[in-house]
């Protein structure tokens, strides 16, 4: 950053030592400053980058033994699946044992349509990429696009992750018309994916896409990525159960 703001700079000092030059001290009072400003700035970025890396490398110990944990949990219920859902299902009788068991292949199915839709979504985010990042000249677009379409299911991040950085980048270096380019694919895929992923998660899920859009936006905000996805699957497991006439909540 530093050799391109320096060069910032001195063309503005030329053009004003032709206009005035005793505000050529002034003006270099100023950029000192800026650059003293700039480099403090970074520092206590990067302080903060090592206290995360630290802080992560020491949660490594305690991510390895839940995964540990995990694995092999999941190897003893796999392998005694049928015992353990056995068990589970003597303890609900009657209605409400066909009550969870319609709520058990309802979730199961719903979760399936979940991880279509978006999917579907990747496919369109990633043919949007290839296409949008081609047509402005990038280099191995296809494999970039792949990349960021992967990294566009995070719901936190997604595509703006890694856009923007690469738009302010740009500019800093003074591509301007590569990040001007850049900004505008980012905003069509952003507006398609806006006008899309209610329709299709909701289509699938069989509900309005506002109600979907408002499920997926009071869910990240309650409990994050797994209100994200779960506020709508259970907004579907509740209105089939209303449709099916299991319970009442609406008419």
């Amino acid at each position: 950053m530093e050799p391109t703001l320096a060069g910032a700079f001195a063309v503005i000092e030329d053009e004003i030592s032709r206009m005035d030059p005793e505000l050529m001290k002034e003006l270099q009072t100023l950029f000192n400053q800026f650059n003293q400003s700039v480099g403090e700035m970074i520092t206590g970025m990067s302080v903060q980058a090592l206290g995360a890396i630290s802080a992560s490398a020491t949660s490594l110990p305690g991510l390895f033994i839940k995964a540990l944990l995990m694995i092999i949990s999941t190897f003893f219920i796999a392998a005694d699946y049928d015992l353990l859902a056995g068990f589970a299902a003597r303890q609900f009788t009657g209605q409400t044992g066909r009550f969870m068991v319609r709520i058990r292949q309802y979730v199961v199915g719903t979760l399936f349509v979940c991880i279509r839709s978006y999917a579907i979504i990747m496919s369109i985010t990633f043919f949007e990429l290839s296409l949008g990042l081609s047509l402005i000249g990038i280099k191995n677009a296809v494999l970039i696009a792949f990349c960021i379409a992967v990294f566009d299911i995070l719901p936190v991040l997604g595509t703006g992750g890694i856009m923007i950085p690469w738009v302010i980048l740009e500019a800093v270096q003074g591509n301007l018309a590569l990040a001007v380019k850049l900004l505008a694919v980012y905003l069509i895929i952003t507006v398609v994916r806006n006008i899309i992923e209610p329709k299709i998660v909701g289509s699938q899920l069989g509900l309005h896409p506002v109600v979907t859009l408002s499920s997926m936006f009071v869910g990240a905000q309650l409990f994050g990525v797994v209100g994200l996805f779960g506020f709508p699957i259970l907004l579907s497991l509740l209105k089939n159960l209303n449709d099916t006439g299991t319970i009442r909540l609406f008419r």
